[in-house]
């Protein structure tokens, strides 16, 4: 943790004395497989500092600013490497892979290892059983608990911020690449717990559907009584308390395929927590948003990432507004590159792309039948202990997230990053812009 809070104040101390037209060219290593040199661009006017985590730097050149040829020497999880004369990838030799002319860049590997000795063992375990890359069951990790922790807690890095837990994850690979396999073990533990609370509130259904039985008989008998009374002259009975609808009990909900806007919207007017949208194919999802008469349910999941009060106004619900308290949603999904391609040049810049993190990993062409039982314990009780923690009851009775506060240490190391990501964003424009500003948030 120390070796991270040097960095940022040397990001933070470098970012200060950048000039702007220049920009520094940065050798991470070679590539263990390849043993080609591995680069890093970094607009920044610095000559000492120790990278710790280069994948925080990995970027293209900023458009218009020109490489110095200044080159630096940086550890990484690579082997070491110091050559200061050479500049590797310059104007004269330029790296095509940009250009789609040769393979697509590396990706760096998902660090699992940050999610503790648990999730980073089941992580590994699951995505040797399915021969998947790690990425493809780390990254949709991140999404399944976003979904589960929902509006239950909120970072509150100072007064006035609430960060909701919204999280968007979509794995991108070629067909058969393994990414709808590396989403089934967080799909399988967050519905077995959906699973148990249904069973659990089936005695509450059961006793619901014989009081709406003894409910309905006595309307019918009391709209029997009326209509005599009327035909008599009579005064009318007042309705009897067994006639009136018993309370429908909720099962929460975890997870929904579902993408509906009356269908979200129904389940989350009586659910405060949120949930997950979990859909194998995202394509057909936003291209359908893309389109001009659907403005209305993109607004919605643009509205789902904030964790506000929405209300919808529909035909469908009989002019009755629907309003959801604290609209959250997280999202989980795969697509394919070519359609990734053409979905984001459709996209208008609202946002909505910026909100997801894309896991595109390296393909992994390791094929084992070789497979050991992977204990699920550890796991499906950390999400059960989260799935109990209950939203703050406010002064007006409503139901609000509880706030989780930054540590002095998180503060200091968080406003570090912020700074150095703040200053990377007028460096580009469009969409990679916009994903760089909800970095800050999603750290």
């Amino acid at each position: 943790m120390e070796n991270d809070l040097e960095l940022f104040r040397s990001l933070d101390k470098a970012e200060e004395a950048r000039k702007p037209n220049q920009s520094i060219a940065v050798i991470l290593g070679k590539d263990v497989q390849s043993g080609e040199d591995v680069l890093c661009f970094v607009p920044l006017d610095a000559t000492e500092f120790a990278v710790e985590w280069p994948i925080l730097l990995m970027m293209p050149p900023p458009k218009g600013v020109p490489l110095t040829g200044v080159v630096m020497h940086a550890a990484a999880d690579l082997t070491e490497y110091d050559r200061p004369e050479a500049v590797v990838h310059h104007w004269n030799n330029p790296d095509f892979s940009y250009l789609g002319t040769t393979d697509k860049v590396r990706p760096p590997t998902f660090p699992a290892d940050t999610l503790g000795s648990m999730w980073n063992e089941w992580c590994e375990a699951h995505a040797e059983s399915r021969n998947v890359p790690l990425d493809f069951v780390a990254a949709p990790l991140l999404a399944g608990v976003g979904g589960l922790i929902g509006n239950r807690l909120r970072a509150n890095p100072k007064y006035g911020w609430n960060e909701v837990t919204a999280v968007w994850v979509c794995s991108i690979g070629n067909v058969s690449s393994g990414k709808s396999p590396g989403q089934d073990p967080i799909g399988n533990l967050l519905t077995k717990l959906e699973v148990a609370e249904a069973v659990a509130n089936q005695p509450k259904v059961d006793d619901y559907n014989t009081k709406l039985q003894i409910s309905r008989i006595a309307l019918k008998a009391w709209a029997k009584d009326v209509a005599e009374a009327i035909e008599n002259d009579i005064p009318l009975p007042d309705k009897p308390a067994a006639a009136n609808e018993p309370e429908r009990p909720i099962s929460t909900r975890i997870i929904t395929s579902n993408a509906t806007v009356e269908a979200v919207s129904q389940i989350l007017k009586y659910q405060p927590n949120g949930m997950l949208l979990h859909r194998d194919e995202l394509s057909g999802w936003l291209n359908e948003m893309n389109k001009f008469s659907n403005g209305g349910d993109r607004e919605f999941w643009l509205e789902a990432f904030g964790g506000r009060r929405y209300t919808i106004d529909r035909v469908k619900f009989n002019g009755a507004p629907q309003a959801i308290p604290l609209l959250t949603m997280s999202v989980l999904g795969t697509i394919q590159p070519e359609k990734l391609e053409a979905l984001i040049d459709k996209s208008p810049d609202d946002g909505l792309v910026e909100r997801f993190l894309w896991c595109w990993p390296e393909y992994n062409g390791n094929f084992s039948l070789e497979s050991v039982p992977i204990d699920e314990t550890g796991p499906l009780e950390t999400l059960r202990r989260i799935f109990k923690i209950e939203m703050d009851m406010a002064r007006d009775f409503s139901l609000q997230p509880q706030p989780v506060h930054l540590s002095p240490e998180a503060r200091e190391i968080f406003q570090a990053f912020g700074r150095f990501n703040k200053g990377r964003v007028p460096m580009h424009s469009g969409k990679y812009a916009g994903a760089l500003g909800k970095a800050t948030g999603y750290a």
